[in-house]
């Protein structure tokens, strides 16, 4: 016999639950089946899952998700880095402290437009700043930057200059 299945995600008790409906396995005569081997059962109408013929829904694994609120904060950040002067600060940061002016040349854009990128990427936590004499000079303190910068690498290229 084949047994056929199909996959999806329910919530369950608040929490995203990742199932897969296998078509061939049996139910109690309640019409329950075993639900991650504990004891626990599922009733054979299971978020608008059903069984049908003996057929139940079999929990596969959990579903994780973050929480609406970070994923808002995170499309914030990700705003602010969305610019390619920012990223190519960001680019260079990882790579070591620079101050304004060397960024501004790097970016072929004026001190004062590179300043203000500088204050948007610090004020998201991105960035600090230490000063030597009048220079201020910039650094990366966020280390996951590393990482978004290694995706956008790896899909659009990098080059040497």
């Amino acid at each position: 016999m084949v047994s056929r299945s199909r996959q999806g995600a329910v919530i369950f008790r608040s929490k995203p639950v990742l199932f897969l409906i296998d078509m061939s396995l049996p139910v109690d005569r309640f019409g329950w089946i075993e639900w991650g081997g504990g004891g626990v059962g599922v009733p054979g109408l299971f978020m608008g899952v059903w069984l049908v013929g003996g057929r139940g829904v079999q929990v596969s694994g959990v579903l994780r998700l973050t929480e609406l609120e970070a994923l808002g904060e995170a499309a914030e950040c990700l705003r602010t880095l969305a610019h390619p002067h920012r990223l190519r600060m960001v680019q260079m940061l990882l790579q070591g402290q620079y101050t304004v002016g060397d960024l501004a040349l790097a970016c072929d854009i004026p001190s004062a437009m590179a300043s203000e990128h500088l204050r948007l990427m610090q004020r998201c936590g991105f960035l600090g700043s230490s000063k030597d004499g009048r220079k201020v000079y910039y650094r990366v303190v966020e280390q996951h930057l590393q990482s978004i910068m290694s995706c956008i690498e790896s899909r659009f290229g990098v080059s040497e200059v």
